[in-house]
């Protein structure tokens, strides 16, 4: 082919080039996309799930829920409350955890409180969990009152 033919045939097949260039590159974006999608998902997702399989464990054998969800969502409610920026009220949350009855409850309180909002000074320090929480706002002697306090109820699970 002379030269002049050459550029002729790539001049004729770029409008096919640059359309399997577009798609392929869709295509990668939203392949990558979706990667992106499933880690940032995933990690939020096995907590939970990890949490659901222990709590059908926990049913397996034989300790149901003592209360209903909108009553854990109440006890997940009062642990924030007294977690708020005004101080730390030990009791008041001493006081939800000796209404739990067994791991599952606990493992309910767990899950209903998720990963809610801690401020300081009405400041946001980020988002805790429970057992982030119950780190954060109490000392070695509170933790170990708290403790003590589940145990009482054959509780296994610990702070």
């Amino acid at each position: 082919m002379k030269a002049t033919e050459v550029d002729k045939y790539i001049k004729s097949l770029s409008p096919v080039y640059i359309l399997m260039g577009g798609v392929g590159l869709l295509t990668g974006v939203f392949a990558i996309k979706e990667v992106v999608n499933l880690l940032s998902v995933s990690t939020e997702e096995r907590k939970e799930n990890q949490i659901d399989m222990a709590i059908k464990e926990e049913q397996d054998k034989g300790n149901n829920l003592s209360y209903s969800l909108a009553q854990y969502q109440m006890m997940a409610d009062l642990v924030e409350e007294a977690t708020d920026t005004s101080g730390t009220d030990t009791e008041a949350i001493y006081n939800v955890f000796a209404q739990l009855r067994n791991n599952t409850d606990v493992l309910q309180l767990i899950k209903t409180y998720g990963e809610r909002w801690n401020f300081m000074f009405g400041l946001p320090l980020g988002k805790f969990t429970l057992q982030q929480i119950i780190n954060s706002e109490f000392d070695s002697g509170e933790r170990a009152t708290l403790n003590q306090i589940i145990t009482g109820n054959d509780i296994t699970i610990q702070f």
